[in-house]
């Protein structure tokens, strides 16, 4: 082999700096797929390789003959006919003799003793748009290593729309393409040959967006035009420009694949909008749950309020009605009046106090199950909806596995669906463990309440007298007002003490009040925080992925712009290198 390398010792800098390039791409950027990866470290391996000269078109366009035509061969390098025949990338290398070589499944280098190819290897490929797809899909796979492209196609079908999708690929790596309009022995009139290629040129202009793409007329089966087209490639595509092209080659492979990922970036920050916009939906209905318990709670304090109420309202009845000297001086003679007016007051006073407070400690703590599972269930309605759109993404990128796809994309989507997947999870397990725990929480609590009431009667086991039988009496719920007569003859003292016992009653009975309303509050409390806690507890993981990716997003995106840079100072330096080497020679 003894094919001629365009590249120097005075390129080694450069070549250098776009190798490190390259390198840091590959280790920096963990957005990158495998085969992304591998493509780079090519495009790095490449740059020292000879200048790759590749040849595409539809099958039956003439892409083979055209290459024979070209090279002067006397036997057919390249096998031409009707029907697609190369289906293998034939790259044409520079050798003292014919020699075949098998590189690959889908690769065979072919050794020629011809000097056109000493310091170029030209590259025959399967025709796009066959029957077999794997042709296409070899052909393509192969176009980020070429350096420069002869698009092939011919007057009998020009610019079909395929043809125009392959060229959008092949300028989205950033490639020079030469058009060659071939079968021109065809087309008689010289005005149809000038429509055609205003046509072929308009077509051209539009899809490579640059309107110096050359475009040559020829016959390859009838050698027209091919004087002019290699006298174009030995002159216009040189030494000087093939080493920039060879050199920017890499560049515009990285280019080309920030493009992709800088697209993909950009659908997931639009994924993450709607992630944020479903985060702030979820705090907002735990900030509502909190704001309307909070002012629910009033409201279930005002029916603990109401029985305390009513009993201090039937206490002044009671004292009104029987604490009077002509309805007590029978106490005085009669052991069973004590009886009686225990009886008695606890029919108008203590009447159901503590199954009403039962009740209403029962219906508080089903009202805090009951509104709680209503927020978590709408947290899981917004998970659900979150969920839905990240399998419907999933979906689409499955269904358009196309050359935009990638591994990493579909790794942010299987992981943000696995986060939704256990959130919901988690929500079940809330609703499942609230609604087993409520009984227990309603024992519970009224068990406290109870002990708080109790201590409170208790304090006055030990007093004699009337305002210790009526404030005894007055909390009575185990049955404590059996006390109740000591020192009765003190009652001489009612005209002038009924008012203070009267306060002191409404004291002690204010006092329960107020212990039980903090015990509740206390309790209230706990749970809405404990409850609160947990609602955070179970957005949680989604906030941390939704702030995560972010992190990467913006990451990823401030390597890009950064390595951006560096490309468009190296490209700079590559051509002002080439001014200065073309001074001095």
């Amino acid at each position: 082999n003894e094919n001629v390398s365009l590249l120097d010792h005075t390129h080694h800098e450069l070549v250098r700096r776009i190798k490190d390039l390259l390198i840091h791409v590959q280790t920096d950027l963990t957005l990158l797929s495998t085969a992304d990866k591998k493509l780079l470290n090519e495009a790095q391996t490449n740059i020292d390789s000879i200048f790759l000269l590749v040849v595409v078109g539809e099958f039956n366009s003439g892409k083979s003959q055209f290459i024979n035509t070209l090279l002067g061969e006397k036997e057919e390098i390249c096998p031409t006919g009707v029907l697609p025949t190369t289906d293998v990338i034939q790259i044409l290398k520079y050798g003292t003799k014919r020699k075949d070589i098998i590189e690959s499944e889908h690769i065979k280098s072919i050794y020629l003793p011809n000097e056109w190819l000493r310091q170029t290897n030209l590259v025959d490929t399967p025709g796009t748009n066959a029957v077999l797809q794997t042709h296409q899909q070899i052909t393509e796979h192969f176009i980020p290593r070429s350096d420069y492209i002869l698009f092939v196609t011919s007057v009998d079908r020009p610019f079909s729309e395929s043809e125009r999708l392959f060229l959008v690929r092949i300028h989205q790596w950033r490639k020079k393409v030469l058009i060659i309009l071939n079968k021109i022995d065809q087309i008689q009139k010289d005005t149809d040959k000038e429509k055609l290629l205003n046509y072929v040129r308009s077509n051209a202009h539009q899809v490579l967006d640059d309107i110096t793409v050359p475009i040559f007329q020829i016959s390859s089966l009838k050698s027209i035009g091919i004087d002019l087209l290699e006298n174009y490639l030995r002159t216009e595509l040189n030494d000087k420009k093939k080493l920039k092209l060879k050199l920017e080659n890499p560049l515009g492979i990285a280019e080309r694949i920030f493009d992709k990922y800088l697209a993909i970036v950009h659908e997931r920050k639009q994924t993450l909008v709607n992630d944020e916009q479903a985060l702030f939906i979820l705090h907002s209905d735990v900030d509502e749950y909190r704001r309307q318990m909070l002012d629910d709670f009033k409201l279930q304090l005002s029916k603990i309020d109401n029985i305390f109420f009513r009993m201090i309202d039937n206490m002044e009845e009671f004292l009104l009605e029987y604490i009077q000297i002509s309805r007590l001086i029978p106490t005085l003679f009669s052991s069973s009046s004590s009886a009686e007016l225990k009886v008695q007051f606890n029919n108008r006073v203590n009447k159901n106090i503590e199954q009403d407070i039962t009740l209403c400690i029962s219906h508080l703590c089903d009202w805090i199950v009951q509104r709680s599972n209503r927020t978590v269930h709408q947290l899981n309605k917004h998970l659900n909806a979150s969920s839905s759109n990240s399998r419907r993404q999933q979906q689409v990128i499955k269904e358009t596995n196309n050359s935009m796809s990638s591994g990493a994309d579909v790794d942010f989507s299987i992981s943000r669906q696995q986060i939704l997947n256990q959130l919901q999870t988690q929500s079940q397990n809330i609703l499942y463990k609230q609604k087993t725990a409520n009984g227990a929480q309603a024992d519970e609590l009224t068990a406290s309440i109870r002990s708080t009431m109790l201590g409170t009667a208790a304090i006055e086991v030990g007093a004699v007298g009337l305002g210790a039988l009526a404030t005894l009496a007055s909390f009575d719920w185990t049955g404590l007002l059996g006390a109740g007569l000591i020192g009765i003859f003190g009652l001489y003292l009612i005209p002038m003490r009924r008012l203070t016992i009267k306060q002191e009653m409404k004291d002690r009975i204010d006092k329960t009040r107020i212990d039980l309303t903090e015990q509740l509050r206390k309790h209230f409390s706990h749970e809405l925080d404990n409850n609160e806690r947990k609602m955070r507890e179970l957005i949680m993981p989604y906030a941390r992925f939704v702030q995560d990716e972010e992190e990467k997003i913006q990451k990823t995106i401030e390597q890009i712009e950064t390595v951006r840079k560096q490309i468009k100072q190296l490209k700079l330096d590559i051509d002002i290198s080439l001014c200065q080497k073309g001074k001095l020679q």
